[in-house]
């Protein structure tokens, strides 16, 4: 739940800040143990790795519960690890390997070699990673809401629907495949981008506004989890012969709450309807110039410039 919903219904809740010198702490360390059992450490956020193991005789889940007794031991901290011999899986796995009351999880689940098409499968079509709740709700509105049902979907097909990139990561991620290798040294992320294609062309403000939020929320939720925030907002428009016109903002401050990302974000869409007031095919929203949390960050008097996001929000 967003902190600013949970302290709208529950007002008298405190709001701890996040201690962000402990958190890269401890980051730093259980990636430091990670590292020694990995051939390839790939990081993907403060709290998250995708981690390429040797070969060995040793079975994965016998490795994988040894890495998680480590960090327990020198970093203090529980882990979950998931294993594929597919990215995205292993990724997936992870929900499956957390201990949970009544599921009888032990903080490790490997998905079995030959057993990755069934395994799929078996999962929601938003839970696979790179499918958020726009690009759900992009396929639901076409009566597909279930792994069964994407696969049933030709690529021909999805692509009309979805466009290439687009069409052919699913067309791959329900079938699961991927592609993607472990790198080392994962580049900063630049951006993050959330956009939607409508299945009919979308007229009215209210309507672009209301598509605008889900957008919002979904870059929003990216930035937060990946321990980003924000400087500049763009909003990007293609109408129905295809001609896009985008806005954007950079902000003196780096912001990394909905509310503010969705101000700019509305100001931005007004300023680019007015360029295309005719009926928009395609709403984008791009969150870019991004921070880390051990960013430094220009000190300025805040009677002179108020910040954008109050600490509470944060």
């Amino acid at each position: 739940m967003p902190m600013a919903t949970a302290v709208r219904i529950c007002p008298e809740a405190t709001a701890v800040p996040v201690p962000w010198v402990t958190v890269r702490r401890k980051s730093h360390q259980v990636f430091t143990v990670m590292s020694r059992f990995s051939e390839r450490l790939e990081r993907v956020s403060i709290d998250e790795a995708y981690l390429l193991l040797p070969r060995s005789d040793e079975s994965p889940e016998l490795a994988a519960q040894r890495i998680r007794q480590a960090v327990r031991e020198e970093a203090d901290i529980t882990i979950s690890i998931g294993g594929a011999s597919v990215r995205f899986l292993a990724k997936l796995a992870t929900s499956h390997a957390k201990p949970k009351r009544g599921t009888g999880a032990t903080g490790v689940f490997i998905v079995p070699p030959g057993e990755e098409y069934d395994f799929v499968g078996r999962q929601a079509l938003g839970d696979i990673p790179g499918i958020g709740p726009a690009f759900l709700q992009a396929l639901e509105r076409r009566g597909v809401g279930s792994m069964a049902a994407a696969r049933r979907i030709d690529l021909h097909t999805l692509t009309l629907w979805l466009g290439p990139s687009r069409a052919q990561f699913l067309y791959d991620r329900v079938r699961a495949i991927d592609p993607t290798p472990v790198s080392e040294g994962k580049e900063p992320r630049k951006s993050i981008s959330a956009e939607e294609t409508f299945q009919r062309d979308l007229y009215g403000m209210e309507a672009l506004e209301r598509e605008l939020e889900t957008l919002v929320a979904d870059v929003g939720r990216t930035l937060r989890k990946l321990g980003l925030r924000t400087r500049t907002v763009s909003v990007k428009l293609r109408d129905s012969e295809f001609q896009d016109r985008q806005k954007n903002r950079t902000l003196p401050q780096a912001i990394q709450t909905d509310r503010v990302i969705g101000q700019v974000a509305r100001e931005l869409l007004h300023q680019a309807r007015k360029l295309r007031p005719g009926p928009i095919r395609l709403l984008g929203v791009t969150l870019s110039s991004l921070e880390g949390p051990g960013s430094v960050e220009q000190l300025t008097f805040r009677e002179i410039i108020p910040p954008l996001e109050s600490d509470d929000e944060r």
